[in-house]
């Protein structure tokens, strides 16, 4: 396939639409490939209404009232599809689950393992776990915990240090309560928990880790800047 441009830098040739999925939410805010490509996580800030999910019976997942912004909605979603079933016929039949994700869920971020799937809700000040082959198999029944991330409206997440650490940025987008950085211990996902917190700029948003495994790089939007961390191991 050739990429070709015209002088206004628009795409001319070497890409077809061959299709559009609905998630059932409203804002789309974040995807995710599995590790082997198999599979593509979706997260929808708000639930259309009418939309049927799994997890409506659990309160951590399903809400009412939901205020961001001064302004109040349903839950998030959190769509599975099925990468090879989507490139063929993308539409509805691609989608393997659909699951309420708590108040405005985000970033995501996978083991490499494929097992489990963190969650930044923004809007919960959290991060969910869920068990990847029960979103498909039982998705009433995928949460695997939850964690408070030391911050307020978290958006970026990255697991690091062979997925036994979370990076976030707490973007503190409205605000309404703290901005920062913070570290999880996330090796047990129900009892997970803060284990470092890193002073940033304004409005972290974005956190990302290098090749070497010890140095994340963190957005901060409102200050134009890029941030380096060196994370040191004991």
């Amino acid at each position: 396939m050739t990429i070709q441009r015209d002088n206004a830098g628009n795409f001319t040739s070497g890409t077809t639409l061959i299709g559009q999925i609905a998630t059932g939410g409203n804002a789309i805010a974040g995807m995710t490939l599995s590790p082997d490509g198999s599979r593509l996580y979706v997260t929808s800030e708000v639930a259309a209404n009418g939309t049927v999910a799994a997890g409506g019976n659990n309160p951590i997942l399903s809400k009412y009232g939901c205020v961001q912004g001064g302004v109040s909605s349903l839950n998030g979603l959190l769509t599975v599809i099925d990468v090879s079933k989507a490139e063929v016929a993308p539409n509805a039949g691609a989608i393997l689950a659909t699951v309420d994700a708590g108040c405005s869920p985000v970033r995501m971020s996978e083991r490499a393992d494929a097992t489990t799937l963190w969650v930044a809700v923004r809007g919960d000040d959290r991060v969910l776990a869920f068990n990847t082959a029960e979103l498909e198999s039982d998705p009433d029944n995928a949460l695997l915990g939850f964690a408070s991330t030391g911050g307020t409206a978290p958006v970026g997440v990255r697991l690091f240090h062979n997925d036994q650490l979370l990076a976030v940025a707490n973007s503190n987008r409205f605000q309404t309560g703290m901005a920062n950085a913070t570290i999880l211990g996330v090796s047990s996902p129900s009892s997970a928990n803060v284990v470092a917190t890193i002073a940033i700029g304004n409005f972290p948003r974005e956190i990302t880790l290098g090749q070497d495994g010890t140095t994340l790089y963190l957005t901060n939007f409102d200050s134009d800047t890029l941030q380096v961390i060196q994370i040191t191991f004991h």
